[in-house]
């Protein structure tokens, strides 16, 4: 089945989406579970002694209008709370299945390109065996045209002892009187048989001009089968070159992100030693969390320092209690750092040459720069480094999904 080139980015859309209700369903649940609790909240600070002393609530709130405001603010935590799993149960399917249509899709690619390049090999041997029979067919009018040229030599010879045959008889004829009734009967038929012997070679040599427009005929034949043998390797070349597009893009879905030159590196970054750096995010897959490990290995052995998490929610502990990295949705790694110069200037900044730029902006695109290169598969576009207005001297690393 032969899928529209339009289907893959309209299933990657629709996945993105489903996505990203997915996520603010986790995010409904998290609310509802909240104003759940709200109530016990609320009941637990209207008990207070302190608070009933200033202000007069049993006046102004009676123990029973409080109950039912609790119960009302419970029961809508309780819908959100609902809400919220349900969404993430369907959206969760729907990302499964996208998922696996756009598996689907590619594998019907390669076998569309498989199908293809056993199609034109058929078509180029097809093409191969009429240049052969062409070919056949021109040397066997050849060698009828060679045929012909013999008997109209042939016929030429007999012509020539003809008229020989009668230059004698006249003579005889001459000389002998009495034989002048047979000479000239003899002359006679020397002359039909004269005669007979110009009409063959006539006949011969338009057999002959007949042959010759059969070899032209044959000759085109065999040239145009020559460019449709020729044609069809072009196609089965350009069929083979598109298998091996789609198996590459096929493999780089596949493949798991990794950092292919961890040791150089570290190298190149030993230079920039002691810059502070932290991971502003990761995406929640093995995948993201692999790479992320990769590169702070790297970072360490360059004798960067590493900032710890800033317990923002969501989050995943990756180095132990307290030091948590924020989950984010973003695609590819992005490098980020502030800098002093004002908006205007910050464009420029990244132009420079890395010996003119102060840290911890040099150290961040040194870090971009090498990241680009070193990270297999590579992303289809290269990410410039964020640099935004501050003060801080962290270089911040977020670590998305794979494109």
């Amino acid at each position: 089945m032969t899928i529209p080139p339009g289907t893959f980015q309209l299933i990657e859309e629709a996945r993105n989406l489903y996505f990203k209700w997915l996520v603010a369903s986790t995010v409904a649940v998290f609310l509802g579970v909240l104003v759940e609790e709200s109530d016990a909240l609320l009941l637990w600070l209207l008990s207070r002694g302190r608070i009933r002393q200033y202000i007069p609530l049993n006046v102004l709130l009676p123990p029973h209008r409080i109950s039912n405001w609790a119960k009302r603010i419970s029961r809508i935590g309780w819908l959100i709370l609902i809400s919220g799993v349900l969404g993430e149960g369907v959206f969760e399917v729907l990302v499964s299945q996208l998922d696996s249509r756009l598996q689907a899709a590619n594998t019907t690619r390669l076998e569309a390109a498989a199908k293809e390049i056993a199609r034109l090999g058929g078509v180029s041997a097809q093409a191969l065996y009429d240049a052969n029979s062409a070919t056949a067919v021109a040397q066997s009018a050849k060698t009828t045209s060679s045929i012909a040229v013999v008997e109209s030599n042939r016929a030429k010879t007999s012509s020539s002892n003809a008229m020989e045959l009668a230059r004698t008889a006249r003579q005889e004829a001459d000389s002998f009187e009495k034989d002048i009734a047979s000479a000239k009967k003899q002359a006679t038929e020397a002359e039909s048989h004269l005669a007979e012997a110009l009409a063959k070679a006539d006949a011969v040599a338009t057999l002959a001009k007949g042959y010759e427009n059969e070899i032209q005929d044959a000759k085109r034949d065999a040239s145009e089968a020559k460019a449709l043998l020729a044609e069809a390797r072009r196609l089965a070349a350009e069929a083979r070159q598109q298998a091996g597009e789609a198996t590459i893009g096929v493999n780089r879905l596949k493949a798991n992100r990794s950092l292919s030159n961890a040791a150089e590196l570290s190298a190149r970054l030993k230079e920039f030693e002691n810059t502070e750096y932290t991971f502003s995010g990761v995406f929640a897959d093995e995948e993201s969390v692999g790479l992320l490990k990769q590169i702070d290995e790297a970072l360490r052995r360059a004798g960067w320092r590493r900032a710890k998490g800033t317990h923002r929610f969501p989050a995943l502990e990756l180095f132990g209690k307290d030091d948590d990295v924020n989950e984010i949705v973003a695609t590819g790694v992005q490098i980020s750092v502030e800098s002093v110069e004002s908006p205007e200037s910050l464009a420029t900044l990244q132009a420079l040459p890395l010996v003119k730029l102060l840290p911890p902006l040099n150290a961040a695109i040194a870090l971009n720069l090498g990241l680009s290169s070193g990270i297999s598969p590579q992303d289809a576009k290269a990410k410039l480094v964020n640099v935004q207005p501050g003060t801080s001297k962290i270089v911040q690393i977020s670590v998305g999904k794979k494109p």
